[in-house]
């Protein structure tokens, strides 16, 4: 009832100087007088200032009276809620996602578990997979609640995975090249399929092996001049 007032008499009163001078117009005379103010049926004296038959009453006087928040900021008189001159967003970190992932698994940090991906998307959910006791874990966790918003997990084949070394000799033999003139060798275990990317020369090669059927899943080459 009251905020609903307040658009009523807003339209009435304003904050006004006592007196108004001016070299174009002169001096305009007005005065002050206690009015009686009623608000839902309950009677308010306040001092008023009236002008051409106008009654003005101060913004802060009015929202005192309505019992709203009032406040000043650069140049901007605020009724009700004043906005925050920064918002800080507090958001988990990625061992933070692992932690969560891992206890809603319902998993020690002291089990012998593997992480193979731990990564943050642009639609701000992180990705967390990790193996344990032969079965993958499929995690995304926002990252700004922590909250689970989605889970999956697949049984693994009994077999152990083959080792990052095995799976880059692989893609080597597969490329028919000479093993001490690879450089820029980067080997990463994304989805339990080994992610292979070398040079030899002017020749980029990329390469994925599945780390258990030790499966070339995909080979490719490019020239490259870096």
């Amino acid at each position: 009832m009251k905020k609903n007032f307040l658009f009523n008499i807003i339209g009435a009163f304003s904050i006004i100087s006592l007196t108004f001078l001016g070299s174009n117009f002169g001096e305009v005379m007005s005065y002050y007088k206690n009015q009686n103010i009623a608000i839902d049926g309950v009677h308010h004296t306040k001092n008023v200032l009236v002008y051409d038959d106008v009654t003005y009453l101060p913004v802060r006087d009015l929202a005192n009276l309505l019992d709203i928040n009032i406040d000043y900021k650069d140049g901007v008189i605020y009724l009700g809620e004043t906005p925050t001159s920064q918002t800080t967003f507090v958001y988990i970190t990625p061992q933070e996602a692992v932690n969560i992932a891992l206890s809603y698994a319902g998993i020690s940090h002291n089990e012998n578990f593997s992480i193979t991906k731990q990564q943050l998307d642009l639609n701000d959910t992180y990705n967390i997979e990790f193996i344990y006791s032969n079965k993958q874990y499929i995690y995304q966790i926002d990252k700004f609640s922590g909250q689970v918003v989605n889970s999956d997990s697949n049984e693994i084949p009994q077999a152990s995975p083959i080792t990052q070394i095995i799976a880059e000799d692989l893609a080597f033999s597969h490329a028919n090249v000479d093993s001490s003139k690879i450089r820029q060798l980067q080997t990463i275990l994304d989805e339990l399929v080994y992610k292979i990317d070398f040079k030899v020369g002017n020749i980029l090669y990329q390469y994925e092996v599945d780390a258990y059927s030790s499966e070339i899943l995909k080979s490719d080459r490019s020239f490259d001049t870096n």
